[in-house]
């Protein structure tokens, strides 16, 4: 491609042999900057005299080759300019690309180091929860016991208390039989009194 060609190679095939005819470099020149009107102007009288032989070709002068020579180096330098100006172009691309390419690696950086810290700072709230969550297993643990032992004394103690209400209602009801074979009222109940207080663990008052 001609846009890969090197700069030095471009300038060594200007050619500089051979003289160019007047009647080219015009229409080469007209061409080159956009004259169309002009060059079709020039065209229409030119072949207008040619046809009539009016024009004498041998008398026309052919240009120098220097001016050739200075038209096709400027139209290397043009499109070695026009070249420059798209390096420049892609050059100010990759340098956005890249200018953003950076910051977003420094967003991920901060990021990053803002999610390590969240992440260490969690650990640490997990670490005191577990600390705390096997305290109060510990404490759970005991008041668990505890509330067992309790709910066990409670009914050993409801236990006991049945049975010695039913021993006392036994012992009421033997009393009651003998008050009422003996016939002693008064005697009877001392001796209700008195076996009651024996069934329960207390020892007797003398009246």
């Amino acid at each position: 491609m001609e846009s890969e060609m090197d700069p030095n190679e471009r300038l060594s095939q200007v050619d500089t042999g051979r003289s160019e005819a007047g009647d080219e470099f015009l229409r080469n020149f007209f061409i080159k900057f956009g004259m169309k009107k002009t060059l079709d102007s020039f065209q229409q009288e030119w072949f207008e005299l040619k046809t009539k032989g009016e024009l004498d070709l041998a008398q026309m002068p052919e240009i120098p080759p220097v001016y050739k020579e200075n038209i096709q180096l400027s139209n290397v330098l043009t499109q070695l300019q026009k070249e420059v100006d798209e390096a420049r172009i892609i050059a100010e691309k990759s340098r956005s690309t890249y200018d953003k390419l950076t910051k977003q690696r420094d967003f991920q950086k901060i990021n990053h180091r803002r999610v390590q810290q969240e992440k260490q700072k969690l650990n640490q709230d997990i670490g005191k929860l577990k600390k705390k969550y096997e305290e109060y297993q510990t404490t759970y643990e005991q008041l668990s016991n505890k509330y067992e032992s309790a709910v066990k004394e409670k009914m050993l103690m409801k236990l006991e208390k049945d049975r010695l209400i039913a021993k006392v209602e036994n012992l009421e009801a033997n009393l009651a039989q003998l008050e009422d074979a003996d016939g002693g009222g008064g005697a009877g109940a001392a001796k209700k009194s008195e076996a009651s207080q024996l069934e329960l663990g207390q020892s007797p008052t003398k009246t």
